[in-house]
């Protein structure tokens, strides 16, 4: 039996311990910590579900209230401009 590969660590996930990647920052965290695109039908683990989970709790959302924040800067940005911080997927 073929079992899918984290993105997280590269070992194989058997059943029951996966989690699907997703969309949103579970996609950017990843993206980011792999330096590489990251699909977001990809699994990870459960070690590497904590770890995301472990890091949302230990930045207390800062890095959900920076993107937030930024992308309400552009919205009320009326010249067009794009300054600052680029929030892209």
């Amino acid at each position: 039996m073929v079992y899918p590969v984290c993105v997280g660590c590269k070992s194989g996930i058997r059943h029951g311990q996966k989690f699907k990647v997703g969309e949103g920052f579970s996609k950017l965290f990843w993206s980011v910590r792999q330096l590489d695109r990251v699909n977001s039908n990809d699994y990870i683990c459960q070690k590497c579900q904590l770890k995301f989970v472990h890091w949302t709790k230990e930045t207390n959302d800062e890095f959900k209230n920076l993107i937030k924040n930024e992308q309400e800067r552009e919205k009320s940005n009326l010249d067009g401009n794009v300054r600052g911080f680029v929030y892209c997927i």
